[in-house]
């Protein structure tokens, strides 16, 4: 599957407060916890272990094989079911990363700000593991910016240890991806048995969703309670026009149709009550980006899918150019 997610015995190892965009694993409700995770999914916070591998050699002319232990590699097993979740880990120089203490480091960070578990799961088959929490909504007058904090962690050393904001739940690989890519203010945690370098880690992780979140709301304010005084200026800063001697008519046609698309959304309902703001502004532009801006079309691949293609990948990747130019343009008219 695309999102990757562990299947054992037909179920996804997935579990999640509300409905998934996959519409797979089990919604738990409010009641989210370790209890539900032991019931439901117990391979998510099943211990695991190191186990040498051996390989047989011929001796004795092929008329034998003998079983020889692998010096300096181990493989990571889950203790629950045997599987192997990690292959060819350093015997020595890699440390086992148990998934009950990634969950334990969540529930302490959601005691503290009383941060409700809203996802937890094993994708890759099972080789990386994820907690995701609820830490609240950033925002300015009815505008909520949601923001989540995930630890995760995997058992092949793909992903260390580390807990990371972002306004992503965390549900499969895509998802994760995503928050991997746009997440910010990343912390990766110790394993230790020093209680003192675990809190610091922790106090970091909490002073690091506060800064986030007052920054998600100082952006916010910022759009929202500036001006726009000449809407143009800005407009030709994201999508300049052309005469005939930068194009065809053709490529001037399309350009003017963009720039009376942006013109139009900057009036519609999309925008709401943000008209004549910067955050009107920059709504217009990303619902012009997203929803109207021309495609590269595809053979035999349909425009609706193409969109969803193109969107889903300016998320994961973090980048859309025009409403991050609409962004800086408006900051630096104030």
């Amino acid at each position: 599957m695309s999102h990757e997610l562990e299947l054992v015995d037909g179920r996804a190892l997935v579990l999640t407060r509300e409905p998934a965009w996959h519409r797979l694993g089990r919604v738990t409700g409010a009641d989210f916890g370790e209890a539900e995770i032991s019931q439901y999914a117990p391979e998510i916070l099943s211990p695991v272990k190191k186990v040498k591998p051996f390989i047989f050699v011929d001796d004795n002319n092929g008329w034998s094989r003998t079983a020889v232990e692998l010096p300096r590699t181990s493989c990571v097993v889950r203790t629950l079911d045997s599987k192997i979740v990690g292959e060819g880990v350093g015997d020595d120089s890699y440390g086992l990363v148990q998934p009950q203490d990634a969950f334990e480091f969540g529930q302490e960070l959601g005691e503290w700000g009383d941060y409700p578990l809203v996802s937890a799961g094993l994708i890759r088959e099972g080789r990386q593991f994820f907690f995701t929490y609820s830490t609240g909504d950033a925002g300015f007058d009815g505008l909520e910016v949601q923001t989540h904090q995930t630890v995760v962690s995997s058992h092949d050393g793909s992903i260390p240890m580390m807990g990371l904001r972002s306004a992503t739940i965390v549900v499969c690989a895509n998802t994760l991806a995503m928050a991997l890519n746009r997440g910010v203010d990343r912390i990766t945690f110790r394993h230790t048995s020093l209680v003192e370098d675990r809190m610091a880690d922790f106090i970091e992780a909490r002073k690091g969703i506060e800064a986030h979140q007052g920054q998600v709301r100082d952006q916010i304010v910022a759009l929202a309670t500036l001006k726009v005084r000449a809407f143009e200026p800005l407009l030709d800063g994201i999508l300049p026009s052309f005469d005939t001697s930068q194009g065809s008519k053709r490529v001037i046609a399309n350009r003017a149709a963009a720039r009376e698309a942006v013109r139009t959304l900057y009036k519609a309902p999309v925008v709401q009550d943000l008209g004549g703001t910067g955050l009107g502004f920059v709504q217009a532009v990303n619902t012009y980006e997203n929803w109207i801006a021309p495609m590269r079309g595809r053979k035999g691949v349909a425009k609706d899918t193409l969109r969803a293609e193109r969107q889903f990948d300016a998320m994961v990747k973090g980048f859309q150019p025009l409403t991050d130019k609409a962004v800086e343009l408006v900051l630096a008219s104030a």
